[in-house]
């Protein structure tokens, strides 16, 4: 799986050509390092550097942060206190970090995979304990769009 390290090494050789000029860049990274291999801390610098990076070389764009999805799925309880709170760490101090920024957005998405009044995951939105499935797409991808859309009239993009 792809990780912040990677993600970032791959835009700055090559994988965000001059070429490409979108007006918003939607990221989506970090799950994947939860909780053994990162902590909370070094997810979120790593996170905040690719939108750096973006930020950067795409100065008229908008840089969206997506929540970490909360990670679930069948027979799974993902929502130990340890990943629980690391993964409610992040998406605060991103949320904090968006809000600070003219150009950086906060989305988040985590309530759109949970049982309602809950903190447990809708399993059919899931293929695994951590990728959404077809339902899960159908659930976040309105959400996305409405977000895209609101993003073109308050930036005028």
């Amino acid at each position: 799986p792809t990780q912040c390290p990677q993600l970032l090494y791959r835009l700055r050789n090559g994988e965000l050509p001059d070429k490409l000029r979108s007006k918003v860049f939607w990221i989506l990274i970090g799950i994947n390092q939860l909780p053994e291999l990162c902590s909370a801390e070094a997810i979120v610098a790593g996170i905040l550097q690719i939108a750096h990076e973006i930020v950067s070389r795409r100065p008229d764009s908008i840089v969206v942060l997506n929540s970490l999805l909360p990670k679930g799925g069948p027979g799974s309880d993902p929502f130990t206190e340890a990943i629980w709170s690391q993964v409610a760490l992040v998406n605060q101090w991103l949320e904090c970090y968006a809000a600070e920024q003219e150009r950086v957005v906060f989305f988040n998405a985590t309530n759109l995979f949970l049982q309602p009044n809950t903190a447990m995951t809708v399993p059919e939105y899931y293929l695994d304990l951590v990728h959404p499935s077809t339902l899960g797409y159908a659930q976040w991808a309105p959400a996305i769009m409405n977000k895209v859309v609101d993003l073109i009239q308050t930036y005028q993009l």
